[in-house]
C-alpha cells in the first residue's frame, strides 16, 4: 500500500450520469485516482463491503478497472464483483448489486458518446440499493474532490480480467464473472422466453440486432441467439471494441446504415417504413432498433424492440411475450413498461417514449 500525494481538480462535479470527460482528461495523472478517492472517502458503506464493477467497455475501461482494483484494496474493500473483460451493462451492474446485496458499484460508461482514445469516458456510482448516487452524495464527492490531497493505492500486479475466477489483492477478493448470467436469468423471470422462442421459430419470421459494437452485444447474443435459438448473425456489431469499431454508438439511424440496409429490399426485414410511418419515436435518444417481422398485422411486423444507449435486451417490448398478467410489466431493471390497449410507453430516468399513438405519456 502507498500513499500518493496530490493536488484537486475543480471539475469533478459528477452529475445524473456521473463524471464524464474526455479520455484524455481522465488520462491526467491523478485525474482518476481523485475522483475515485473521493467516492471511498465519502461513502463508507464500501469499506469492509462488496463492491460490483464493470463498464461498457471503451478506450480506458481496462487500465481505469485495474486502477479502482487496487485503490478498492487500500481502501478496505472487502471483495469485488468485475464482469469478465471488463465488462458489465449499467442495469448488470445495478442487478448484482440487489441479487448479491452489495455495498455498492462503480459504472465506467459515457452512454453513446463516442469512444477511443480520442472519445469520451465516464464514471458513477451505484449505491446498495442498484440506483445511482443521489445529489447529496455526489456532492459530497465533488466537495471532496475539492479539496483531496492524496489518494491510496496497492502496489499490485494487474489482475487478469479475461479469466473467470477468484483473485486476490492482499487481503481483497475479486470474482471475475460472466457478466451476462445473472442478468440473462433475471431476464428470464421477467419475460416469457418460450414465447419468444416459437417466434423467433415462426417460419418467415426474421429479426436484426444492431448492437453497434457497444456492451449490448454480449447480452444481445446470449439471450436472442444462445438461449432462444435466433440464428448466428442475428445481432450485427456485436463484439464490444474500444472505439465501437470506429463507428458512433450514437441513437440515430444515420449511424445504422448497415441495419438500414438489411430492412430495405424484397428479401430483407421490412421495418424501416414501420419505423418511420407509426412509430415516430424520438430517434435520438434511441441505441439500437430490433425488427422482428412476421407474417401478420401491424405492416407485418409483431415486435419492435427500443432500448437506450448501452443497455441490453429486455427493456421495451410489444406483444405475448412477458410473464405478468396484462401483457405489461411495472418494472424492469432501471425502466417502466405500461401498455394501454395499443399503446407502449417505456420510461427510464426523465426519458418516455410513446409508440403507436405518437403520444407520450408523463413519467409514471
Amino acid at each position: 500500500m502507498k500513499t500518493v500525494k496530490t493536488s484537486p481538480f475543480d471539475d469533478q462535479r459528477p452529475g445524473t450520469s456521473g463524471l464524464r470527460k474526455k479520455v484524455a482528461v481522465f488520462r491526467t495523472p491523478g485525474y482518476l485516482e481523485n475522483f475515485v478517492q473521493s467516492i471511498f472517502a465519502v461513502y463508507p458503506k464500501l469499506r469492509g463491503g462488496t463492491l460490483v464493477l464493470g463498464g461498457d467497455g471503451r478506450y480506458y475501461n481496462r487500465v481505469a478497472i485495474q486502477t479502482i482494483l487496487k485503490m478498492a484494496c487500500a481502501n478496505g474493500v472487502s471483495r469485488v464483483i468485475v464482469g469478465q473483460g471488463g465488462i458489465l451493462s449499467t442495469p448488470a451492474v445495478s442487478h448484482l448489486i440487489r441479487k448479491y446485496a452489495t455495498q455498492g458499484g462503480i459504472v465506467l460508461s459515457a452512454s453513446h458518446n463516442p469512444g477511443g482514445p480520442d472519445g469520451d469516458f465516464g464514471i458513477k456510482l451505484n449505491i446498495d440499493n442498484g440506483g445511482p448516487a443521489p445529489e447529496q452524495v455526489t456532492e459530497a464527492i465533488f466537495d471532496y474532490s475539492k479539496r483531496i490531497d492524496a489518494y491510496s493505492i496497492a502496489e499490485t500486479d494487474d489482475i487478469d480480467l479475461d479469466d473467470i475466477g477468484d483473485y486476490s489483492i492482499n487481503d481483497m477478493r475479486v470474482s471475475v464473472i460472466d457478466p451476462v448470467e445473472d442478468y440473462a436469468e433475471l431476464m428470464a423471470t421477467l419475460f416469457d422466453f418460450d414465447a419468444i422462442r416459437a417466434l423467433i421459430a415462426t417460419p418467415g419470421f426474421r429479426m436484426a440486432f444492431d448492437a453497434m459494437h457497444a456492451v449490448t452485444g454480449p447480452y444481445a447474443r446470449r439471450i436472442f441467439e444462445e438461449l432462444r435459438g435466433a440464428p448466428a448473425g442475428t445481432v450485427m456489431n456485436g463484439e464490444p471494441l474500444e472505439d465501437f469499431g470506429g463507428g458512433h454508438p450514437d441513437p440515430n439511424l444515420v449511424h445504422a446504415a448497415e441495419l438500414v440496409a438489411r430492412t430495405q429490399g424484397d428479401d430483407t426485414i421490412g421495418y424501416f417504413q414501420l419505423l418511420e410511418n407509426a412509430f415516430r419515436v424520438l430517434q435520438k435518444e434511441l441505441q439500437f432498433i430490433v425488427g422482428l417481422l412476421r407474417q401478420g398485422e401491424f405492416d407485418q411486423l409483431d415486435l419492435v424492440e427500443l432500448v437506450l444507449p448501452n443497455e441490453p435486451p429486455g427493456i421495451l417490448a410489444v406483444g405475448p411475450c412477458f410473464r405478468s398478467k396484462a401483457g405489461g410489466i411495472s418494472r424492469v431493471v432501471e425502466g417502466q413498461v405500461v401498455f394501454l390497449e395499443n399503446f407502449a410507453v417505456m420510461e427510464v430516468g426523465h426519458r418516455n417514449f410513446g409508440c403507436g399513438d405518437e403520444k407520450v405519456i408523463p413519467a409514471l
